[in-house]
Formats: structure tokens, C-alpha cells, sequence
């Protein structure tokens, strides 16, 4: 374990020499055994943490000794951040803009599953703030896309939202509160894709992500459409590509 482990520093530290070439492939080995592979040109980054004296270990994380672990989510994700540093505070919610990813930004290919196998996935957006993501990776990277404090949104929070701008809570048809949705929240028409990465939507509506459950393979989002229709509690397929925006 001691070789696995120095030969892994190793290879932390010698990072950007392998990646200039692109063609090499990393591997993660646990007791002889490979347990991740990637290609070196797909990694961002790599973080550490050492966790030795902490009761409950960093999420999405795997283990290489009992102190030093990876995260999972630096290979699928990359870089996450805000497309811009605007917030927009509404009622006595702050929310973020868009949120993107080094991996999404550069992908066009998109694989949501099926409507009983939802999967992990992302892809970019052209010409709009953020990434689309699979309601799979939300639910399984939503402590990374919206690192604390901020988090994922609940469907209460938008709920609440849609209060606070003066809608219903409920569907509803509202040219003033989809107006107030576009300014005050700061919202736009970053439409949606299918199951296969096709793009639809865009400048017609939105959808965005929240990490409540609804059943399995399903999770509640806010819409809202440029003919006033306003749903903030609906729920949808994980298998579609939406963004996904933190509240704190």
C-alpha cells in the first residue's frame, strides 16, 4: 500500500507533465485492483484530503488509506463555479448565477438514460450561462455543484421563491411574475435537452434542477415559459439535461 500510495503522489506531482500529451490514461489502484481510469486529458484536477481525526469523511470521496482520500467528483466535474459572479437577492434567499464545470462546458454528447435508468451526464449550453445536468448528477453531486454555504435548491425554495416575486406558489400564468423572474431573480430561457442531448428551449423556456426527490428517477423543478406560464413544483424525468442554480 505504501508503493500504491507514494506512486500515486508521485503522479499528483508530475501531473502536468503527463497531461501535456493527452494520450495517457490515469489509474486509481486499491489492494492491486484498479478502481478508477481515466484518460489524463479529461482531469482538471486532482484534490486531496487528508481526513485523519475527522468522524465523517468528505462526500463523493474514495479512500486510498484511512487518512488520504480523493474526491470522486474532481474526475466527473472538473472546475465547478458560478458563469458570473452576480447574486441576486430575493426575499431572504441569495441565489448564484448558472453553475458550469470545466468537463460540461467542454461536452456536446449527452446520455440521460431511460425513463427507469436514469444516468449520470452533463453538456454544455452554447450561447447561454451554465450547464445542463442530468437530474442523476444532481442528486449525486449536489454538495459539489453548490458547495457550502450554498446548496442546491429544494422545491420549497422554489416555493418561496415564486412567493417572494409575488406569484402563487402554484402554476399560474403571470406576465409580471415571469417578467420578475427574468429581473429581479435574474432568470432566462436556458431551455432544456432530451434524453440524447438534443437542445430545445432555448429563448422559449426553463426548467432549472432542485435536489427534492420524487420517487425514483424523478425530481421536482421550477418552469417558466415566454407565454407567462409559471410552474415552481413540478417534477421531471432525471434523464433530461437542465441547470442548475445554488441558493444560500
Amino acid at each position: 500500500m505504501k508503493k500504491i500510495l507514494a506512486t500515486f503522489f508521485a503522479l499528483a506531482l508530475s501531473f502536468g507533465a503527463f497531461a501535456q500529451t493527452g494520450n495517457d490514461t490515469m489509474y486509481v489502484v486499491k489492494k492491486g485492483k484498479i478502481v478508477y481510469g481515466f484518460a489524463t486529458k479529461d482531469v482538471d484536477s486532482i484534490i486531496f484530503y487528508r481526513a485523519s481525526g475527522l468522524l465523517n469523511p468528505p462526500k463523493d470521496t474514495v479512500r486510498i488509506t484511512d487518512t488520504v482520500w480523493i474526491t470522486e467528483a474532481s474526475s466527473v466535474l472538473g472546475t465547478v463555479s458560478f458563469a458570473t459572479n452576480t447574486t441576486w437577492v430575493v426575499g431572504s434567499q441569495t441565489w448564484s448565477d448558472a453553475v458550469q464545470t470545466t468537463v460540461c462546458s467542454g461536452k456536446t454528447s449527452f446520455d440521460g438514460g431511460t425513463s427507469d435508468d436514469c444516468k449520470i451526464d452533463c453538456r454544455s449550453n452554447p450561447g447561454r450561462r451554465g450547464d445542463l445536468f442530468s437530474g442523476e448528477m444532481v442528486n449525486k453531486y449536489k454538495d459539489s455543484l453548490c458547495p457550502a454555504p450554498w446548496r442546491v435548491p429544494t422545491r420549497m425554495d422554489f416555493v418561496h421563491l415564486d412567493q417572494a416575486l409575488g406569484g402563487t406558489g402554484g402554476s399560474q400564468y403571470s406576465s409580471t411574475v415571469r417578467d420578475a423572474y427574468l429581473n429581479t431573480w435574474g432568470g432566462d430561457y436556458f431551455g432544456e435537452c432530451d434524453q440524447y442531448g438534443s437542445l430545445s428551449g432555448q429563448g422559449s423556456y426553463v426548467y432549472f434542477w432542485s435536489q427534492s426527490e420524487n420517487g425514483s428517477c424523478y425530481a421536482h423543478r421550477l418552469h417558466f415559459k415566454t407565454n407567462n406560464f409559471i410552474c415552481p413544483q413540478g417534477y421531471e424525468s432525471n434523464r433530461f439535461g437542465f441547470p442548475v442554480r445554488c441558493v444560500r
